[in-house]
């Protein structure tokens, strides 16, 4: 309780008085407001981080799953390609800028992206996941079909629930 009322009382310091307020707490005050579905708060906040460090990998992912959240796909888009050149090996935001791509039915370079995460860790479920989606979309059921398997593989618990 007392680690949550401190939240409050920083994120409100934030919002109140932008120039009194330390820029670390900026990050956490945007992940509470981004926890409880105030998108539009925590984007006014990794605006500010981002205004200030335009190469931050945090920020930048954490402001394109707010606009995915928020249903402003190209934004997302964006902000993922931004964090890319950042990092270009990052796995998080190649498999992020694959669903977004494969939110804005970009299949083809949904594909790229989500092959491109598998291949910099082949057992990570989400990027398989999101790829046999989009072979699936793409009429590969040849494809999707393997990667069923191979999650089937990695986690054989996940699929006695299905």
């Amino acid at each position: 309780m007392k680690a949550f009322l401190i939240i409050i009382f920083f994120a409100a310091t934030v919002l109140l008085s932008p120039h009194a307020a330390d820029e670390a707490i900026l990050p956490i005050a945007a992940q509470w407001y981004f926890h409880r579905g105030e998108f539009a708060q925590a984007e006014r906040l990794y605006e500010r981080v981002l205004a200030t460090a335009p190469n931050d990998l945090r920020a930048l992912t954490d402001i394109g799953v707010v606009h995915l959240h928020m249903e402003r796909l190209a934004d997302a888009k964006s902000d993922f390609e931004r964090a890319l050149v950042a990092q270009p090996e990052d796995i998080y935001c190649i498999q992020s800028l694959g669903y977004t791509h494969f939110r804005l039915h970009e299949f083809t370079l949904a594909r790229a992206y989500l092959e491109r995460a598998v291949q910099l860790d082949p057992a990570n479920i989400q990027s398989l996941h999101y790829l046999g989606a989009v072979c699936n979309e793409l009429g590969d059921s040849k494809a999707a079909e393997c990667i069923w398997e191979q999650l089937k593989q990695i986690d054989p618990e996940l699929f006695d629930e299905l």
